[in-house]
C-alpha cells in the first residue's frame, strides 16, 4: 500500500526486478546480469536447470533493511502448464535443515496440556498442521490454529496407533505423455473425459460394464488418471512430519512454563519478555513484567477505549521462520556466530514506553553442516537498556575511559553525544529521544560516510522497481492535482 493506493504485484514484475543482483562494479539499476538472464530464458522456454551461487540483495522492512545473501536456484516446467516454477535457498543453510521429532504411536503417550498447559504458544497462521476437509459440525471448528491443533493432540492421544493421519485435499495437475511440457488439448480432453464420466454416471452404466472402452479412453486422451478423492473416508489431514516436529519442539520448550520464577534475574537487565520461534512453526514466550499483559483484560478498570493499548507481542509476531527478527538473527550468524541482533521500532521517537529487541539464532550442526533450528530472543524496556549501556561507558570510576591520545572519553560528557547503531544503521541509543528509530544518515550523514570509509558499514543500493511517485499536474492557478504513475 501506498497512502491508500494498492501497488501492483509480482503479476506485472519482470524476473529480473525481483530477483537483485549485487554486484560492486555495477549499482546502476537494471544491470542485466548474465547468469541471472541465462535463467530467465531457460525458465521462459521451460527447461530444468539449477544455478548457483548467485549474489543477491534481500530486503526486508519494506525496503528499510537490506541484506547481501548468496542463493541457489532451482526450476523446472510445471507440467501442462506454460510455466515453470522456481525455488530459491541460501546457500549458506538452505541445502539443510534440522528434521525430526517425536514418533507419535501406541507406545508413547500424548498429553497436551502438559505441552502446551497455557495460552502463551502460537503456530504459524499460514501452516497446516491439521484440519478437517468438511467441518460440518460445531465440534469441528476452532477460533484459532493453536485450539483447533490441540484438538487433533488430544484425538492423537486417544486413538493412537489407529488415527488416520490423512491425505491432502490438494489434487496433483493431470499428466500427459510425452515429454512434460505445456500440450493445449491436453486440459481439454481432461474435460472431455470428465463430462463422459458424468454421462455415464447419469445414464445409470455400471464401472464393470465400460470394460475395454474406458481403457481406449485413457490411451486416447494419454491421461494418467488419479484415484477419486473420498471425502468419508479422508474426512481429515495432519501433516505427519511437521506434527511431530511440533510436539518435539514443545516439549524442549517447556522451559517457558516452567513455574520456577525467574523475574528477579530477568529485572536486572529491563528484561520484560523473553521468546523462542521454531523450525516447526511455534512461538512460546513468558513475561517478566510486575504486571502479566497478556493475562490482563483490555476492558478492565485500566483500559482506555479512547487510547487503546499497544497490541501485545504474540499478536504482531506469531510468523515464527517469517518474522523479520528471525531472519535477521540467521543471516548474521554467519557474521558473528554469538551476536545477538538489536533493534527497536522505527521513527519511535520519544514515545514511550519502548521495547528493544535482541534475538539470537541457534544452529544445529552435525557432521560439518548446519541449520537453524530456532530464534530465541528477548525484550528489553528501552530506558533500562540505555541506562545500562550509559553506566557501562562512565567507566567504574565514573570518568570514563582513557583514549590513546590520553584523554577521557564518556558519554556523560557534554561534549560528546553517543549513539548506538544496529547493524543497518538504525539508532538504538540516543540521548535525544527523538532520534531513537531513525536511520542515522538523516541524523549526521557525514559521520555515517566516516563510518563508511573506515569499513564499519558498507553503503547497498536498492531499487524499488513497484515504486509509486507523485506528479503535480497544474490544472487551473488555484487547483492543483496530483496522480501517481509508476
Amino acid at each position: 500500500m501506498f497512502q491508500e493506493i494498492l501497488k501492483p504485484n509480482y503479476n506485472s514484475v519482470d524476473l529480473a526486478e525481483v530477483e537483485l543482483i549485487h554486484n560492486e562494479k555495477h549499482e546502476e539499476p537494471r544491470y542485466n546480469d548474465t547468469k541471472l538472464f541465462e535463467m530467465r530464458k531457460e525458465m521462459v522456454d521451460q527447461k530444468e536447470g539449477i544455478k548457483p551461487g548467485l549474489t543477491v540483495k534481500v530486503h526486508m522492512d519494506d525496503m528499510k533493511r537490506v541484506t547481501i545473501r548468496e542463493q541457489d536456484y532451482f526450476y523446472c516446467n510445471i507440467s501442462n502448464t506454460p510455466f515453470s516454477l522456481g525455488i530459491v535457498m541460501p546457500s549458506n543453510y538452505g541445502k539443510y535443515r534440522v528434521s525430526g521429532g517425536l514418533e507419535l504411536n501406541q507406545n508413547r503417550h500424548i498429553d497436551a496440556n502438559k505441552i502446551f498447559p497455557d495460552d502463551r504458544w502460537k503456530l504459524h497462521p499460514d501452516w497446516v498442521y491439521c484440519e478437517y476437509n468438511y467441518a460440518g459440525t460445531d465440534d469441528r471448528k476452532f477460533d484459532s490454529p493453536e485450539k483447533n491443533m490441540k484438538h487433533f493432540l488430544e484425538r492423537l492421544a486417544d486413538e493412537k496407533a489407529s488415527f488416520n493421519w490423512g491425505q491432502s485435499r490438494v489434487r496433483p495437475l493431470p499428466k500427459c505423455q510425452g515429454n512434460g511440457f505445456y500440450q493445449a488439448d491436453c486440459p481439454k480432453l481432461l474435460e472431455k473425459r470428465e463430462v463422459e464420466d458424468e454421462d455415464n454416471l447419469e445414464g445409470g452404466v455400471e464401472s464393470d460394464d465400460l470394460g475395454e472402452d474406458e481403457d481406449e479412453v485413457v490411451e486416447e486422451s494419454g491421461l494418467d488418471v488419479e484415484e477419486p478423492f473420498d471425502p468419508i473416508i479422508n474426512k481429515g489431514f495432519c501433516d505427519k512430519e511437521l506434527v511431530q516436529a511440533l510436539v518435539l519442539d514443545g516439549e524442549v520448550t517447556k522451559v517457558f512454563t516452567d513455574r520456577k520464577s525467574r523475574k528477579d534475574l530477568f529485572k536486572q537487565f529491563g528484561i520484560e519478555l523473553s521468546f523462542v520461534a521454531t523450525r516447526s512453526g511455534l512461538t512460546r514466550w513468558e513475561e517478566h513484567k510486575e504486571k502479566d499483559e497478556f493475562a490482563t483484560d483490555e476492558y478492565d478498570d485500566g483500559y482506555d477505549p479512547d487510547n487503546p493499548r499497544e497490541p501485545h507481542f504474540s499478536e504482531v509476531n506469531n510468523e515464527a521462520t517469517d518474522e523479520v527478527w528471525y531472519k535477521r538473527a540467521v543471516d548474521y550468524h554467519y557474521n558473528n556466530p554469538d551476536s545477538f541482533v538489536f533493534s527497536v521500532p522505527f521513527d519511535i521517537g520519544d514515545k514511550r514506553p519502548t521495547t528493544v529487541t535482541a534475538t539470537h539464532a541457534i544452529y544445529k550442526e552435525m557432521n560439518g553442516r548446519k541449520a537453524p533450528a530456532a530464534v530465541v530472543g528477548v525484550q528489553i524496556d528501552y530506558d533500562k537498556f540505555a541506562q545500562n549501556f550509559m553506566d557501562v561507558t562512565t567507566g567504574s570510576g565514573g570518568a570514563g575511559y582513557k583514549t590513546q591520545s590520553g584523554e577521557m572519553l564518556s558519554c556523560q560528557n557534554e561534549t560528546i553525544e553517543c549513539y548506538v547503531l544496529d547493524n543497518n544503521g538504525f539508532v538504538a541509543i540516543s540521548e535525544d529521544p527523538s532520534n531513537i528509530g531513525k536511520f542515522f544518515g538523516e541524523i549526521d550523514g557525514t559521520i555515517l560516510n566516516s563510518l563508511e570509509t573506515s569499513a564499519v558499514f558498507k553503503k547497498i543500493k536498492i531499487y524499488d522497481y513497484q515504486a509509486i511517485c507523485l506528479e503535480m499536474l497544474m490544472m487551473e492557478a488555484r487547483n492543483i492535482v496530483l496522480t501517481t504513475f509508476n
